[in-house]
């Protein structure tokens, strides 16, 4: 029987510039079984309440698709998009159109996003990246 896999949550704070503003995030990855190797990220802001207390709440968020910054007829299909931390880095195999599931072709992209807030909602943008061309033989 497969069972969706919890990572251990990660605790990070991120300064989000347009706000003047420092947040602190919890995220719990769920990981799903299969050769999808798909994930999802639950993401929680913790802030002060009153009386000292704090307050968790789970976030609303978008991530700015990685085909918004490839070459038409390629992709990232699997995988994490965020690696959580301070600068939020990505390094992600890339898929051609005429890619098996199991194998990229693509190279890969790498980069970072930036943490951004659109009224209640986040907005993980791609903010440097490069892509990374596969070597041939």
């Amino acid at each position: 029987m497969n069972l969706i896999n919890f990572i251990e949550p990660i605790s990070f704070d991120y300064y989000i510039e347009s706000e003047w503003k420092l947040v602190q995030l919890i995220i719990i990855r769920a990981k799903f079984p299969g050769t999808g190797d798909f994930y999802e990220d639950y993401i929680y802001e913790l802030t002060s309440g009153k009386n000292n207390s704090n307050n968790i709440e789970k976030i609303s968020y978008t991530i700015q698709p990685f085909h918004s910054v490839l070459p038409k007829k390629q992709g990232v299909w699997k995988g994490p998009a965020i690696d959580f931390n301070e600068n939020m880095k990505f390094i992600r195999p890339i898929w051609n159109k005429t890619d098996g599931n199991c194998c990229p072709t693509g190279g890969f992209i790498t980069g970072n996003f930036k943490l951004l807030r659109k009224k209640d909602r986040y907005y993980f943008k791609i903010e440097k990246y490069k892509i990374i061309p596969d070597k041939k033989d």
